[in-house]
Order: structure tokens, then C-alpha cells, then sequence
């Protein structure tokens, strides 16, 4: 396993979704990410949160959901909240190297930097994979068959984030098809309101072609799923909109 960096944007729509989800920049600092913890149904990969120390980590132990980082001499590093694991993409995610080191986090100087590379490759080194991602995989497992359980009340919701990785990588990769539909809060409004997920795309067209729009966001969601019809038929979409400025 390895160290890496989310991209910001990605992370921060999903938690638009997911409170649980958690905050990845701090004070010009990125924070890091374990990966790959555990590849998701959808054949997502997933990657758990590196955590500095905290005074409460000594009498806490190692369970499904929670990775103490300890050394060789009993020092406790930090932990990975696996509870906290996020779905990302390959486009999504960098690994971190020495060099590219400070685009992620703010250093004063060459010193601190060389400090911080040589603590990650400590903390990696104290890390058992095989307890770490047998743990992943388990509540993973757990959390999706028992959503309503105290456990995966403090767990992100892998389901959900799963289907807006989805929802988010086929935003990104349509949008710089489009002329007309520019912006992504666009794209994210159509596909949330649209019953049949796998039509996105085509809906998307059919919406861009139709002359009179000017505010996709004012399409109610009847509307939408209207033109997830068979392209031949004509489709008004303005049966009910007397008032609409076209």
C-alpha cells in the first residue's frame, strides 16, 4: 500500500451527501490517504484517511472500523479511520512521492519536508496490510448488510458514495462534450431527478438540443424522465409551462 492525495473538488461533493465524509485540507495541508484498502462491488477502489495522534488513541484498540499505527517501541504514530474509507476513481486520486510532496501539504522548508516523507514511510512500515485490509473488507461487508447499525451510523455510506463516484465520473467525463449545458450543478441536478440512471447521457443530449431552455435547474423531475422516451416521439416539454420565458 501507499500514500495518496484526493482531489479536493471530488471529495468535497461527496460530502454534499455524506456528512461522515471527512475533511481532507486543514490549515494549506492536504491530508493523506491509505490506499488501496479494499475495492468496492462496483469495483471501485477505496482509500482510508491517515489520522495524527491523539491522546485518546492509548487506550483504544484495533477493531474493524479503527487501525492503530504503533511502533516497534510502543510509539503510537497516528491511526487509519477505515470507517472514514472513501470510493474514488483512478482520474480521482495521486500517489505521493518525495517530490510532489509540497503540492500537497505547505512546508517552511527542503528540511521539513524530508522530516515528513521519512514519518509516512515509518508509519507505512508499522502497518500490518493483511489486519488492515481484512478489517476493510469486513466492514465494508458489514455496513452494506447492516446499514441501520450503531457501527455503520459512524461509517461513511460506501453505497451512496459508490453511486455518486459514478454519478461524478460521468459528469466529468460528458461535460466537455456539451455546448449549450456548461456548468456541472446542471449535469448533477438532471441525473439526480432521473429515474433510469443508465439514460443519463442520452437525456443530457436531448435536453441541450431542445430549443427554449434556459434553466435546467427549473425542469421539474417529471419533466426529465419525459424525455427518457423513444427519440422518434415528439416530446413537449412545456405542457405546463404557460408562464415560461422561451
Amino acid at each position: 500500500m501507499k500514500w495518496y492525495a484526493l482531489n479536493k473538488e471530488y471529495v468535497n461533493y461527496l460530502k454534499r451527501y455524506d456528512c461522515i465524509v471527512p475533511d481532507i485540507e486543514y490549515t494549506g495541508r492536504l491530508k493523506c490517504f491509505l490506499g488501496v484498502v479494499f475495492k468496492g462491488d462496483n469495483g471501485i477502489d477505496y482509500f482510508a484517511p491517515l489520522t495524527s495522534y491523539k491522546p485518546k488513541f492509548t487506550t483504544m484498540k484495533n477493531d474493524i472500523d479503527f487501525f492503530k499505527i504503533v511502533g516497534t517501541q510502543g510509539k503510537i504514530y497516528g491511526a487509519i479511520d477505515i470507517n472514514n474509507m472513501l470510493p474514488v476513481s483512478q482520474s480521482e486520486y495521486t500517489e505521493i512521492t518525495l517530490y510532489n510532496l509540497p503540492t500537497f501539504r505547505e512546508f517552511n522548508n527542503k528540511r521539513e519536508i524530508k522530516y515528513y516523507w521519512k514519518l509516512l514511510e515509518t508509519e507505512l512500515s508499522c502497518i500490518n496490510e493483511k489486519v488492515l485490509l481484512d478489517n476493510a473488507e469486513k466492514l465494508y461487508r458489514f455496513v452494506m448488510q447492516y446499514p441501520n447499525s450503531p457501527l455503520a451510523q459512524r461509517c461513511c455510506n460506501f453505497s451512496l458514495l459508490e453511486e455518486k463516484c459514478i454519478e461524478y465520473n460521468r459528469v466529468q467525463s460528458l461535460l466537455p462534450e456539451l455546448k449549450r449545458i456548461t456548468q456541472k450543478e446542471d449535469l448533477y441536478y438532471i441525473y439526480d431527478n432521473l429515474d433510469n440512471k443508465d439514460k443519463f447521457e442520452n437525456v443530457v443530449i436531448q435536453i441541450e438540443s431542445t430549443e427554449g431552455i434556459t434553466n435546467v435547474q427549473e425542469l421539474s423531475r417529471e419533466k426529465i424522465n419525459n424525455f427518457n422516451r423513444n427519440d422518434t416521439k415528439e416530446i413537449n416539454i412545456f405542457d405546463d409551462y404557460d408562464d415560461y420565458d422561451y
